[in-house]
């Protein structure tokens, strides 16, 4: 044990060396938080990758932390149910089994 702790106290001297294992200790933290906070079942769904997960993400649109940088504004994906809100919908029934819907989702765009 004393081993151990001279070898820290060693390690300690050097300031790369301390860098190094505050980076270790942070990404050994973020691989805990990850296996908690996410649900097993999830985790697998993500994984696997089904169609349903890559809609959500068009494959060519910048992610949304693309926006954290200075001076970008970029426009992120929104996913918009009508389900969710039926005032934005109209039906018009047009005789037998046929319907005509119109949907108006209105947004401000505010977007470079």
């Amino acid at each position: 044990m004393s081993n151990v702790k001279r070898v820290f106290r060693n390690l300690i001297q050097y300031p790369s060396a301390l860098a190094g294992m505050v980076i270790i200790a942070l990404l050994i933290l973020l691989a805990v938080y990850a296996v908690v906070s996410m649900p097993y079942q999830q985790a697998i769904r993500l994984w696997r990758g089904a169609d349903s997960v890559w809609m959500e993400n068009p494959r060519n649109a910048a992610p949304a932390w693309y926006n954290l940088f200075p001076h970008v504004n970029l426009p992120v994906t929104k996913i918009v149910d009508s389900r969710d809100n039926s005032q934005y919908s109209t039906v018009q029934a047009l005789g037998g089994k046929l319907s005509d819907v119109e949907i108006v989702l209105p947004f401000d765009f505010a977007y470079d």
